[in-house]
């Protein structure tokens, strides 16, 4: 049994990339309240007309999201089952971490592949989602 020991140096970053994205987080919600506020004394249809613009953006970029997440993650799943090894070689980690080898990397693989699978359905099933509900809301001629 081989030990990956922990990348502090790799710590540090993740920290401050966690401590960036709340910061950036709470940023975007302080933004997404006056927004709100400007769109509360619009008139009813350019404040329909915007909601709609903005959850067009969210739901898409969303499910690009995860679908690109589940391309890596397809992508991760085939280099352990070829290699035959998780984490992979040269691969930094955050924890002190066991090595797996042969059949449980194989394994780790084909779980990291199926939620690949898993996330696609997702994403897709929120860009579908998101289509139907767009058309649910978008105005009718009469």
């Amino acid at each position: 049994m081989y030990l990956l020991r922990a990348d502090r140096h790799l710590r540090v970053v993740t920290g401050v990339a966690l401590l960036a994205a709340v910061a950036f987080a709470a940023v975007g919600l302080w933004i997404f309240d006056g927004w709100l506020a400007e769109v509360e004394q619009m008139a009813p249809e350019a404040a329909l007309r915007r909601l709609r613009s903005v959850f067009v953006w969210v739901v898409g970029t969303g499910g690009v999201a995860v679908i690109a997440l589940a391309i890596h993650l397809w992508k991760l799943g085939s280099r352990v089952r070829a290699v035959r090894q998780f984490p992979l070689p040269r691969a930094r980690v955050l924890h002190d971490t066991v090595v797996m080898r042969d059949a449980a990397a194989v394994r780790r693989g084909k779980v990291i592949q199926a939620l690949a699978v898993a996330l696609t359905l997702c994403g897709a099933g929120l860009l579908g989602v998101g289509w139907g509900l767009y058309f649910v809301f978008a105005p009718r001629a009469a």
